[in-house]
This record gives C-alpha cells, structure tokens and sequence, in this order.
C-alpha cells in the first residue's frame, strides 16, 4: 500500500489550552485527558492543568505557529 498523505495517529495529537482560573498556557497529547466530542463544541480535551491542577480544556492545534489567543475561549489561535 502506498501512502498519498501521511495522516496523524489520534494518541499524537497536539492540543493547546489555557487554564482558566491561573491563564496558563499548556500544550498536551490526546493521551494526556479525557477526550470528548459535542456536536456543538466539536472535539477537546479535558486535562487537569500542569500548574493548579484545575480542570482545563484544550482543542486541537491545527498545525503551523501561533498567532494569539481566542479572547472568548481562551485557546490559542494558529495560522
């Protein structure tokens, strides 16, 4: 079998997030919290954070460099 476009393995992906009771800002692995989809949220990770340890949600990075962050959510905006 020949590979077109090289996919990622779901526990490899990378998800940002900021705490929102200390405003840390934490990259993590899906292996990393508890995943969970809602059709109105779409896909995120519920982790504990590395700093307070309260609970924190984390979406998807879509890949490329930061640009800011998301002022309703939180989450890190990229390119």
């Amino acid at each position: 079998m020949k590979i077109i476009k090289e996919g990622q393995l779901p526990d490899k992906q990378i998800f940002r997030g900021t705490c929102s009771h200390c405003k840390t800002q934490f990259e993590c692995e899906r292996w990393e919290g508890q995943y969970e989809n809602h059709q109105r949220d779409g896909d995120f990770l519920r982790v504990d954070c590395p700093l307070c340890s309260k609970s924190a949600i984390a979406y998807p990075a879509r890949g490329g460099s930061l640009i800011g962050q998301d002022q309703r959510s939180g989450s890190w905006i990229d390119r």
